[in-house]
This record gives C-alpha cells, sequence and structure tokens, in this order.
C-alpha cells in the first residue's frame, strides 16, 4: 500500500474514533463502505462509494469479513440486486460479519440515504450533462456539439460549489480538465454531454 492509501486508512481510523465519541459530528470526506477480507479490519480491501448491484465483478462476492462505514446508511445485502440485507450506519464497524449473519456472504451494497439529486445541469443548448463514475463505453457523436467547455466550466462551478480556474487539455467538445488538481475526461455531443473521472 503506498502512502497515500495508509495516510487515507488513518484518516479513516481517525474518523471512525472520532465518530464514536462525537455523535453528531459530521466528518468532510465522501461517505462509503470499505469491506475487509479479514476479521478485525484486516487484510485487502474493497471502497465502495456508490450502489453495486454485484460484487461479483470486482471479486468480492461473499469475500468480506469485516467492515466499516465512513457515512451515510447502507444495506449490505447477502444477494444480488440487493436481497436479504442489513442495515449499517456512519461510523459502524463490524470487525467479525458474522455478528450480523454476513461474514463470507455479502454479495451487494447500496446507499439508501443519498440525499435528493440537484436539478439536472444542462448545456446551453439544452441538453443535459451527465456525470458517470468511469469512461463512459459508448459516447455520443460529436456532432453539433460546438464548443462546451464554458459549459463543463459552469457546471464544475455548480457541482463543486466553488469558482475554480480548471485547465483544459483537449478540444472544444472533447478531452480533459483538470479540477482542484483531479483530472476528469469530457465528451460533448447535441445529445448529452459526458463528464467522468480520468484514471
Amino acid at each position: 500500500m503506498g502512502m497515500a492509501g495508509v495516510t487515507a486508512r488513518l484518516l479513516i481510523s481517525a474518523g471512525l474514533m472520532l465518530g464514536a465519541t462525537l455523535p453528531g459530528t459530521a466528518w468532510a470526506y465522501d461517505a462509503m463502505v470499505i469491506l475487509y477480507s479479514g476479521q478485525d479490519r484486516g487484510g485487502s480491501t474493497l471502497d465502495i462509494e456508490e450502489d453495486t448491484e454485484n460484487l461479483a465483478g470486482d471479486g468480492w462476492n461473499d469475500r468480506a469479513r469485516s467492515l466499516a462505514v465512513t457515512g451515510g446508511t447502507w444495506e449490505v445485502c447477502r444477494h444480488a440486486g440487493y436481497r436479504d440485507c442489513e442495515t449499517v450506519r456512519a461510523w459502524d464497524v463490524v470487525n467479525d460479519l458474522s455478528r450480523i449473519g454476513l461474514d463470507q456472504a455479502i454479495s451487494s451494497v447500496r446507499r439508501i440515504d443519498r440525499p435528493a439529486p440537484e436539478p439536472a445541469a444542462t448545456t446551453g443548448t439544452g441538453s443535459p450533462i451527465v456525470w458517470n463514475t468511469r469512461r463512459p463505453a459508448t459516447l455520443w457523436s460529436l456532432t453539433s456539439a460546438g464548443d462546451c467547455r464554458p459549459d463543463i466550466r459552469a457546471a464544475f462551478a455548480q457541482r463543486f460549489d466553488s469558482a475554480g480556474e480548471g485547465d483544459f487539455d483537449g478540444g472544444p467538445s472533447d478531452g480533459r480538465l483538470t479540477w482542484d488538481g483531479k483530472v476528469w475526461g469530457y465528451n460533448c455531443a447535441y445529445r448529452q454531454t459526458d463528464i467522468w473521472p480520468e484514471g
């Protein structure tokens, strides 16, 4: 594990301890469930920030032996498709999943207290801006998109509640944008604009 991974684990551990002593305190990083392949939060890990209908795709079906929750309310489920679930909440630490009947038995995970989405952002032409978790396998054709970089910049300012500069690398309808040190890809088409994290 690299230094960044060690730092992240230390911050999570500190946050979990702080949450146990100050239950009303909110923590400033994303809500997620961390699955561990060993009991007592040992072994390899899988960080889950999005609903995952089937953990087999990540090689984690029926593999987890312990877990920690950094924020939000989640269902951890025995079967794919969110069936036969137990609820876990922010700051929960389950060092032995047999305690909740799910030792090496979690197949899907989803967040159940997700805030309502903000109104969908649109481009100047009214087409929707879609935030993807990864580069879409298929992108819409670039025809008639025009220069969407002002719309991309406005979408980032709205989503991240900041007027960060953002550096573009690419053309008027596809390329990359670095925003607050993170690189994002974008593809603009008449039908919709796709944005996704790179790397």
